[in-house]
């Protein structure tokens, strides 16, 4: 292409977007927010029938997804809200039921520089045991060649 030819795609690329609305990157949380404040009811939709496709469709009328909105983004959105409310739900029933801070919880204690490493188990106080509990609760396991990891939320990894 000579410079001239880069001229004349350039303006006819500019003209072109002259007649595209610019691209929202909070249409991207459109289908996150609606899969949560609407979860219930797309459940219920899909029990009485409807596709995600007819859903999502219904949904852009409404004006609550973008034009143009994938079903396929739509219905991974719903899945994963799904997923995050079955955790969430389990985590609240561990968490209610108490039953793990009862038993007892030990562990080894880390040696101080300079210092012997005590002998047998430290036993945790309540708030540790919680705080441990919620941690295996709330990981995520990743399996690979060489064993599991558990990648924990406040960022550490156990193996």
């Amino acid at each position: 292409m000579e410079v001239e030819d880069i001229e004349v795609a350039i303006a006819q690329a500019k003209e072109l977007l002259k007649h595209e609305p610019p691209f929202n990157r909070h249409e991207k949380d459109a289908y996150s927010k609606i899969a949560r404040t609407a979860f219930g009811n797309v459940k219920k939709a899909r029990a009485d029938g409807f596709s995600f496709v007819q859903i999502c469709a219904a949904f852009e009328k409404a004006g609550l997804l973008p034009s143009k909105s994938h079903p396929h983004s739509f219905r991974q959105a719903f899945y994963r809200e799904g997923e995050r409310q079955k955790k969430d739900r389990e985590l609240t029933k561990r968490i209610l039921d108490n039953t793990e801070t009862e038993k007892e919880t030990t562990l080894f204690l880390p040696a101080n520089p300079g210092e012997k490493r005590p002998e047998g188990k430290a036993t945790l106080g309540s708030e540790e045991k919680e705080q441990e509990r919620i941690k295996r609760i709330t990981g995520a396991t990743t399996k690979t060649g060489a064993g599991g990891i558990v990648k924990n939320p406040d960022g550490s990894f156990d193996f």
